[in-house]
């Protein structure tokens, strides 16, 4: 697991802990009782202790690379859930490279992860099922978290987005020039108040291709 080099924060997060998903905001009128979930929810019981640690980390940037079948994706995806039940102001974005990747790889299993939201009625948008293969590439909970799914193939229509946090599946067969765009993309002003600095995370995901960019920016060594 490689981190970006940054002061250490209070953890956000407890292995296996619950988590609570408020359903008062401003897209509810009336205050109801919150729905707990647990870790093991979206991850299982038997989680491997990579994806733990991953979904764990507390720095501004988390780079996980590991082999085939490590789960990264799933633990990807994990996080950014929790993220969204945390805070709902939170508007994320979660990317691949290309288009096609994008929807049978990463949203597939975003969607897969994220049944026990559907689930527990917490789903505002998409409103046609719970379907990764839905067209708005948009999801929304009734607290008004949001993410957005984005292929990266053409960098110059986020110029004009803002998000809270940014998440980036096989980071590897992207140039550091795009992880820089995206990571601007991150204001620490946008919606302040509701998500605090603490949560504003670049989270990426990579297997080993080498002494790349990855491993330039987050190596120990």
């Amino acid at each position: 697991m490689y981190r970006a080099l940054a002061r250490p924060r209070a953890p956000t997060l407890c292995n296996m802990d619950r988590v609570s998903a408020s359903l008062g905001s401003r897209l509810v009128t009336r205050t109801a009782p919150a729905i707990q979930f647990k870790l093991s929810d979206f991850i299982g019981d038997t989680p491997p202790l990579a994806q733990v640690e991953f979904i764990e980390a507390v720095e501004p940037e988390v780079c996980w690379i590991a082999g085939f079948g490590a789960g990264k994706t799933v633990g990807l995806s994990a996080k950014m859930i929790l993220t969204m039940l945390r805070y709902p102001g939170s508007r994320l974005m979660l990317c691949r490279r290309t288009y096609d990747e994008l929807m049978k790889t990463t949203k597939q299993t975003f969607f897969r992860v994220g049944e026990p939201l559907k689930k527990a009625g917490l789903i505002e948008r998409p409103l046609r099922g719970w379907d990764y293969k839905e067209q708005t590439n948009y999801v929304r909970l009734i607290t008004g978290a949001e993410l957005h799914f984005s292929n990266l193939e053409d960098i110059s229509k986020f110029k004009n987005i803002e998000v809270t946090g940014v998440g980036i599946d096989q980071a590897e067969e992207n140039e550091l020039e795009i992880f820089q765009m995206l990571k601007r993309r991150m204001r620490p002003t946008f919606r302040q108040k509701e998500v605090p600095p603490s949560a504003r995370q670049m989270l990426l995901i990579a297997n080993d291709e080498g002494r790349n960019w990855l491993w330039e920016r987050y190596h120990p060594n």
